[in-house]
């Protein structure tokens, strides 16, 4: 809520302008759909109807003006992302103490920098969509209730229709995470009995396209030049694309060092269950095409990635080590607030 509200304090800020890139486009899309609302179907290709439909509640619910409901929707988004981190950590790890510090981190991480430095309000409402959507998968396993099934598979699939790139991604990390639990378990019948929920979270999907082709949201297409988008000129030119897409796009605010090592040293333990699987197949999944597609299709990846998650891991499991000193361990927790505190009002400050 902090990095939503900073850049716009009256000291800083006086004339209220708007910040992030993206601003005037979802301003014009919620101006047209008040208008209009068959325009949703315009609305950037029709590839993000939902995400207007729900800017549309928020300002409908606080009596906000279209400039003041764009402005301001990113305190709720980054108040729910939040949140979703906290309890996908919580349910997936059954530590407390470790879902509270990957929320700490996660409220100072890139996904909030960049997301007010280019408004990427679609992007992150299907993060935060998915992700309460494995929360739910997840409480579905535990307690075995339908209603969480239902409402997984409900959240999962608006993603879809809030931002399919993102939808895409997740759906492909899962689907490969799948594919080899298939492998190692190698009896088809005990699969689907373990991983039949996660099977049907792709099943709406492809109802939910057909449905919406006559209105001109085509889905596939979407994919499928996401898809035609990887070449071998990118991989030739990789370290100019991974530079222009850490160093040059959105301020440079995703060259988060620390979270980047630290989730890089994270994955270097090995996994403690099923939720650590599942991010780890984030990792895999995405960097498979990663150096095969552009800087900026390199930095959307890398956006939705779940670094922060990975960060804390490594930060809670080093500052828990009974092989390391007391001191040494306060120091490099301490090390890591800080510098993530300096990186994100730093971050901030250059939005203005």
């Amino acid at each position: 809520m902090v990095a939503s509200l900073y850049p716009y304090i009256p000291s800083i800020n006086p004339y209220f302008f708007p910040v992030g890139v993206d601003f005037k486009w979802y301003s014009d899309g919620l101006t047209k759909f008040e208008i209009n609302p068959m325009s949703i179907f315009d609305f950037l290709g029709g590839s993000r109807p939902m995400l207007i439909i729900f800017l549309y509640v928020f300002k409908s619910l606080f009596g906000f003006g279209v400039k003041e409901a764009v402005t301001f929707f990113p305190i709720i988004l980054n108040t729910l992302f939040t949140l979703s981190i906290f309890l996908f950590v919580w349910v997936s790890f059954d530590n407390i103490y470790l879902a509270s510090i990957s929320a700490f981190f996660a409220s100072m991480s890139f996904k909030i920098t960049v997301n007010m430095y280019s408004y990427f309000l679609a992007n992150m409402t299907a993060l935060i969509l998915i992700m309460y959507s494995l929360v739910l998968m997840l409480v579905y396993y535990k307690l075995k209730s339908k209603y969480a099934l239902i409402s997984a598979l409900i959240m999962y699939n608006l993603a879809l229709l809030t931002h399919p790139w993102t939808y895409m991604q997740f759906s492909i990390s899962i689907a490969l995470m799948l594919f080899l639990q298939f492998i190692k378990l190698k009896d088809f019948k005990k699969f689907i009995n373990e991983y039949l929920a996660f099977i049907l979270m792709f099943t709406p999907s492809i109802p939910i396209v057909i449905i919406f082709i006559p209105f001109g949201v085509n889905q596939f297409q979407i994919f499928l030049n996401t898809i035609k988008a990887m070449n071998l000129s990118s991989l030739f030119n990789f370290w100019f694309n991974s530079l222009f897409a850490s160093l040059l796009l959105y301020g440079g605010f995703q060259m988060n060092i620390f979270t980047l090592l630290t989730a890089f040293l994270a994955l270097l333990y090995p996994s403690t269950g099923f939720g650590e699987e599942l991010l780890r197949f984030m990792v895999i999944a995405s960097s498979i095409p990663y150096p095969f597609v552009d800087g900026m299709l390199q930095s959307r990846i890398l956006f939705n990635l779940p670094m922060e998650i990975l960060s804390s891991l490594f930060i809670y499991r080093v500052s828990s080590s009974e092989l390391i000193s007391f001191k040494m361990r306060s120091s490099i927790f301490l090390l890591a607030i800080v510098s993530q505190l300096n990186y994100l009002f730093r971050c901030l400050a250059n939005i203005i």
